[in-house]
């Protein structure tokens, strides 16, 4: 289990504030090498982006927080695949609503 914070002024920093936290399992019933986690974090951006990162036309301060899931079955001690999904919230502080899913096949050489 992880938790973070972080805080910077504004005008030294585009992430004044910035909070995130996940957990991970390891070992699931039979399936003692699968992982599966949590996750989250929001943050407020100083200036928030619009398409492209430029700066958006706004004068408050927005913000963006988002969460994931992924789980991670070992198939072999050296090869595994890991499906994860993520839903972001206001992406870059004035963006539309975001679900993005993906999948990561690792073989370690």
């Amino acid at each position: 289990m992880i938790v973070r914070y972080s805080y910077a002024r504004a005008d030294r920093s585009l992430l004044p504030h910035y909070a995130g936290g996940s957990a991970a399992w390891h070992g699931l019933g039979p399936r003692t090498n699968d992982t599966i986690g949590l996750g989250g974090n929001y943050f407020t951006l100083a200036e928030p982006t619009a398409t492209g990162g430029a700066p958006a036309s706004t004068t408050h301060m927005a913000s963006e927080w988002s969460l994931e899931a992924f789980y991670k079955a070992r198939l072999t001690n050296f090869l595994s695949l890991q499906p994860d999904v993520q839903w972001f919230r206001h992406p870059g502080g004035t963006g539309r609503d975001a679900l993005v899913g993906g999948i990561r096949f690792k073989a370690k050489l």
